[in-house]
């Protein structure tokens, strides 16, 4: 099952791309960058090849040489898609209201949202941006906060984001705010009581349920081979498709991205197309951005969504970067 939530542009189609960068082209393999990822990939028009790259003109190749043109490109996509991202672990620690936490008493200056039926919603999460000093895009100053209402299946959902912290205020205040917020469907809500996080940086490649993964894949296979493949059951007019699916398969399963995060790539349990193509057709890496993801917990049982599945929020890195977080939206699903 599934299901997603748009609070804006979800299923509308991509804007055209306004970056000025020269966009990374997988056939400069010697001088790949090697600190940040590029902003675009530029995909193979077989109509620009030259004659000897062109597929109905390509030279022959084996099997043999078919199997490490994909695992060159199975590298080559986890490097240059390689980004840093926060993960984190629910504690048993007991944040107070300024600090990052899962559940539980929020900081709160004024009164709860309310989701669309005029009932108060509980506080998913908060992050206090402080800690995300290590994310060079995300707010290094204030609260994000995270809410969701208590009612399955979760269809509405509120970002707030407080630029200016309130240090006056008193936990005891939040709390008769709360008391005197009439909760309902408190058993549906995916998380039980509160937790404090605990950060490290990591750097993460994109997720195998990403439809972005496939296309560089195929676009960096073309690149080394001279051979145009739209997946890798293309490979040799489909002679070598089977040896090409073969690593591709083992590479992708290699590339989940399941776990708690701030950034990265988020971990979808059902396919979703993010494929963002610019005016030149060339494959955004940078856009969606993940903002948060919770993932369930079939140990403690402290955080499920429905049957052991997955809630992030994403935002386009246009609106993460002017701390726009209205467009947001929510998607969770599972398997």
């Amino acid at each position: 099952m599934g299901w997603k939530e748009k609070i804006t542009g979800f299923f509308e189609s991509k804007k055209p791309s306004t970056e000025k960068d020269e966009p990374f082209k997988p056939t400069d393999i010697q001088n790949e960058p090697t600190e940040t990822i590029q902003k675009t990939v530029q995909p193979t028009d077989p109509q620009n090849l030259t004659a000897q790259e062109n597929p109905s003109q390509k030279l022959p190749y084996t099997e043999e040489q078919a199997a490490e043109y994909a695992r060159q490109a199975a590298e080559l996509v986890k490097k240059h898609t390689a980004i840093p991202y926060l993960e984190f672990e629910l504690t048993d620690s007991h944040p107070s209201i300024y600090e990052s936490k899962v559940g539980g008493l929020p900081y709160l200056p004024g009164e709860p949202p309310m989701d669309h039926k005029g009932n108060p919603m509980r506080l998913l999460a908060q992050i206090n941006c402080e800690d995300l000093k290590a994310l060079e895009d995300y707010p290094h100053t204030g609260i994000l906060q995270f809410w969701l209402t208590t009612e399955w299946e979760w269809n509405d959902t509120k970002l707030i984001y407080y630029a200016q912290i309130d240090h006056t205020l008193l936990e005891d205040d939040i709390v008769q705010k709360l008391n005197a917020a009439e909760w309902e469907h408190m058993d549906s809500f995916p998380v039980t009581g509160e937790h404090g996080l605990d950060f490290s940086l990591k750097t993460g490649s994109m997720g195998r349920d990403d439809t972005r993964l496939m296309a560089l894949f195929c676009q960096y296979y073309t690149e080394l081979s001279g051979d145009y493949i739209s997946c890798p059951e293309d490979a040799g007019d489909g002679e070598f498709g089977e040896t090409v699916y073969d690593v591709w398969e083992r590479f992708s399963d290699n590339c989940d991205r399941y776990g708690n995060a701030v950034g990265g790539y988020p971990s979808i349990t059902q396919l979703v197309d993010y494929i963002s193509y610019g005016q030149d057709m060339s494959i955004d890496l940078t856009s969606p951005v993940l903002l948060f993801q919770l993932d369930s917990d079939m140990h403690s049982r402290n955080v499920m969504w429905g049957d052991l599945g997955i809630g992030h929020f994403l935002i386009e890195r246009e609106d993460l970067l002017h701390l726009n977080f209205s467009n947001a939206w929510f998607y969770w699903d599972c398997s």
